[in-house]
């Protein structure tokens, strides 16, 4: 993580990265642009069973940058690097996969599509919604996801091969920034970056749920933040699946339920259910939303029976419906053991043995449902305790969508003029910059307002003669 980062080695490794060479279909892989990167690992950010992910420096330009490590098999496709190249990029980029190929100079030349998204120049300009009515500015990546910016492979020394996915770099995760504040006796993050932070949050969500994708992590520590500017980009996409569209009668493919970390976890996962959507997002961004509204987690169960406990707590007992509407296998073991004082039998591997482990705490679904207000910080604000109260239901389906969450009342203060910064200093400009699908799919007034705020933003970095300061790195 950023915040406890640690030096990578000694001596900074160096990878050095020939863009002349070519696809191993045979095809140019420079591009036009002639260029070579040479990174230079600095500090171990983060480590866990999917690898370890580094600060690196490019040296041909000095920014900073992340790199994630990973053993690579040429078997099997990297899920993570395959959504951000084919389905988050620009919607000309198309990339195959690399292989690496060892140097005999000292550091390592590897073959890579060098593909670098700091060439795509910002389209201003664009088409009107309406006479004289303001757009914001159309930009080629979402700005509020991490970009691939490069990926390659490399030998490591005893011949196996790694992946290494070049992404943008911000200093902190949300987790990181509320500890800061817990630190400082404050408790609390300020409302305004609460604000900002869920803007950027559904933003990315509503544009990936467009694309069919569904991220399946949403938690604090995956929302990547620069403290100074307010720039927020949602990464890891090691969970992440494009889903199939549901049917009329709710999702039809079978995915693994065993998803997203415990305490962002949507209870339809909790009772094993293998057929859920976007849904699950919603609810985890719901988690994270109260999370820094309370300054603590607000479902901290010890296993995942104590995580349905503790949601018990809060929205009460489920009703027959909505047991049913989160997973109809567990739904009917539960309801039938508790009416006859039996035990669950086994209907499907996936939920008897999740089911039969609730009815050891089935006292649990007898308590009522607590007011919102009540759950959270006294005088939070009624459109807060309102967002809290749509994201967190126990039906998928009456969960906010992330594009309806764009719209809810919460965030109307980030659009006024004089909004800005707990520090003071202006919004992010790219927080109100859109991709050109978001042009055709963004409903015309919240384009607008987005267009004005950006229009705001841009205009107190002028007079604060630092334009570009709260601009993410290009």
């Amino acid at each position: 993580m950023p915040g406890g980062a640690r030096p990578a080695s000694a001596t900074p490794i160096v990878l050095s990265v020939a863009a002349s060479q070519q696809h191993p279909d045979g095809t140019d892989r420079n591009n036009g642009t002639g260029n070579q990167a040479t990174y230079e690992l600095l500090h171990v950010l983060g480590k866990g069973s999917f690898g370890v992910v580094m600060m690196a420096r490019v040296r041909e330009t000095g920014n900073t940058v992340a790199v994630k490590k990973v053993l690579f098999d040429g078997r099997l496709h990297n899920r993570e690097l395959l959504l951000l190249r084919d389905h988050l990029g620009p919607n000309s980029v198309s990339e195959q996969p690399v292989l690496a190929s060892p140097d005999n100079s000292g550091t390592e030349t590897v073959k890579n599509d060098h593909h670098s998204t700091n060439n795509l120049a910002l389209k201003a300009g664009t088409p009107p919604i309406g006479d004289a009515t303001p757009t914001p500015t159309i930009v080629p990546h979402h700005p509020s996801i991490v970009r691939l910016l490069d990926h390659f492979t490399a030998s490591g020394p005893n011949g196996e091969q790694y992946l290494y996915i070049v992404m943008d770099y911000l200093p902190l995760d949300i987790h990181q920034l509320h500890n800061m504040y817990v630190r400082q006796k404050q408790q609390r993050m300020p409302i305004m970056l609460v604000k900002i932070t869920m803007f950027q949050v559904a933003r990315a969500l509503a544009f990936l749920h467009s694309r069919g994708i569904c991220h399946r992590d949403v938690k604090p520590s995956n929302l990547l933040i620069d403290p100074e500017t307010g720039v927020l980009k949602l990464c890891d996409f090691g969970s992440a699946k494009v889903m199939q569209p549901p049917g009329v009668n709710g999702p039809r493919e079978k995915n693994v339920s065993y998803i997203c970390s415990r305490y962002y976890r949507a209870p339809e996962l909790l009772l094993g259910s293998l057929y859920y959507h976007f849904h699950i997002d919603l609810w985890a961004a719901g988690c994270v939303l109260a999370e820094l509204l309370c300054g603590e987690v607000l479902f901290k169960g010890g296993s995942t029976v104590d995580q349905m406990a503790e949601i018990f707590k809060v929205l009460g007992a489920p009703s027959r419906q909505e047991l049913f509407a989160l997973n109809p296998q567990s739904a009917e073991a539960l309801l039938h053991a508790s009416g006859a004082d039996l035990e669950v039998p086994p209907a499907s591997a996936a939920s008897a043995a999740t089911s039969s482990d609730y009815l050891q705490r089935y006292h649990a679904l007898r308590i009522k449902a607590l007011q919102w207000q009540n759950v959270l910080p006294p005088n939070t604000a009624p459109a807060a305790v309102s967002l809290v109260g749509e994201l967190l239901r126990y039906t998928p389906a009456e969960r906010l969508s992330a594009a309806e969450v764009l719209e809810h009342s919460f965030f109307d203060d980030i659009f006024a003029e004089d909004a800005c910064l707990p520090s003071g200093a202006p919004l992010p400009v790219s927080m109100f910059e859109v991709t050109a699908e978001e042009m055709e799919t963004l409903p015309h007034w919240l384009l607008e307002r987005m267009a004005s705020a950006e229009a705001f933003a841009r205009r107190r970095l002028a007079e604060a003669g630092d334009d570009g300061k709260n601009m993410p790195q290009k």
